[in-house]
């Protein structure tokens, strides 16, 4: 009566298959992103980061190396590491995308994986297009 197990209904196939089906978006809108399609290209941790990202870009401009009190001594000691552990865990997410689509035998970079690929190397290529001067500066 309802409680009984149909093997039919479950899928047999391992999580790896279950996985690439889920990511296969051949109908993936190119012009105009909603939000819904953004969300289940990316995933919200993903987006969280790349809005993180997009966020700290402003503060590159604010940074100054002789603040010493108030808001832009603030600016300079919080987001410059924050922008330099975003760049690397922007890299990171890169290497994994490329692991997971060479796994997924899809080893070019289209596709979901090559989506996240290249959005993660555009995001750490702002943060070094914004925040390389001030480092420079540092260096100096």
């Amino acid at each position: 009566m309802g409680g009984e197990y149909n093997p039919a209904k479950h899928s047999q196939r391992p999580f790896a298959a279950r996985h690439d089906e889920r990511d296969n978006n051949s109908n993936f809108p190119s012009a105009s992103l909603p939000m819904s399609s953004l969300l289940k290209v990316f995933g919200p941790i993903r987006l969280t980061l790349y809005l993180a990202t997009l966020s700290l870009l402003p503060f590159a401009f604010l940074a100054d190396n002789g603040a010493e009190a108030g808001w832009r001594a603030t600016v300079s000691a919080v987001t410059p590491p924050l922008a330099v552990l975003m760049f690397f865990v922007l890299l990171l997410d890169a290497l994994m995308n490329k692991l997971f689509a060479v796994d997924a035998h899809q080893g070019e970079t289209t596709g979901p994986f090559g989506r996240r690929l290249w959005t993660s190397l555009g995001g750490a290529a702002l943060i070094l297009l914004a925040w390389g001067p001030f480092f420079l500066a540092l260096l100096n």
